[in-house]
């Protein structure tokens, strides 16, 4: 494994770039960890990690996405997907429905079980929003129609370049979803840069290199959570 310092930055504060709601208003010990990055890069392989970490550790996590299994998250998908029947689902249509999702899951999910003092760990969250849907639309825009979502406690970008996510993807799938293109993946990447580097007020972002084995990123992420004093010891 790289050294400790190779594989993880902590945020830099450099300039404010919006404000959503504090983590967790829910008083107790719950926690919501979500991981973030570019299509490709390995979120939904190191959700699944720490959630068998976590298990393992004596926890009982909640394991969720974003866009949810519920119902507009279902529509979501569908557009994501190329359906048809949703083909004339626009930039802005997108993100209204991402945001209504967000707060139909955070209710049925994920505050219950903060609410039972459980860690939370998402693929995805309101980061994601900002990251996709500004790419099309005011950045200023989309944080205003997220304005009541909840902030995970901390988010872990797992950065890998466009390029590798590329592969990544066609290596599984001949077929593409919205915003699997290449010329995408560097405008996000561009994106989270911005969104890492920005300041937020009541948010932690952590950044891990995720170009290492999967059980190499794994233990990153588990360390920087740990000296980071982020789980409920």
């Amino acid at each position: 494994m790289r050294n400790e310092h190779a594989m993880v930055e902590g945020t830099h504060e450099k300039q404010h770039f919006m404000r959503i709601s504090p983590p967790n208003p829910v008083p107790g010990n719950g926690r919501i960890i979500a991981l973030e990055g570019l299509d490709g890069c390995g979120t939904t392989t190191q959700a699944a990690r720490l959630i068998e970490r976590l298990s393992s550790e004596g926890f009982s996590p909640l394991s969720t996405c974003e866009p949810s299994t519920g119902p507009i998250g279902l529509i979501i998908r569908k557009v994501l997907g190329g359906d048809p029947e949703l083909q004339h689902s626009n930039a802005a249509s997108l993100a209204l429905l991402f945001a209504a999702d967000r707060l139909e899951h955070y209710g049925r999910l994920v505050e219950p079980a903060l609410r039972k003092n459980q860690i939370v760990v998402t693929d995805r969250s309101v980061w994601s929003s900002l990251a996709y849907q500004g790419l099309d639309l005011a950045p200023e825009w989309v944080a205003s129609i997220n304005g009541a979502a909840v902030l995970p406690h901390v988010a872990i970008l797992v950065d890998v370049p466009a390029h590798l996510c590329m592969e990544r993807i066609a290596a599984r799938s001949d077929q593409r979803e919205r915003f699997e293109r290449l010329e995408t993946l560097k405008a996000l990447q561009t994106r989270y840069n911005d969104l890492f580097h920005a300041e937020h007020a009541d948010a932690t972002m952590l950044r891990v290199d995720g170009t290492s084995s999967p059980e190499e990123v794994h233990e990153a992420i588990w360390q920087i959570l740990v000296d980071g004093n982020h789980l409920p010891f």
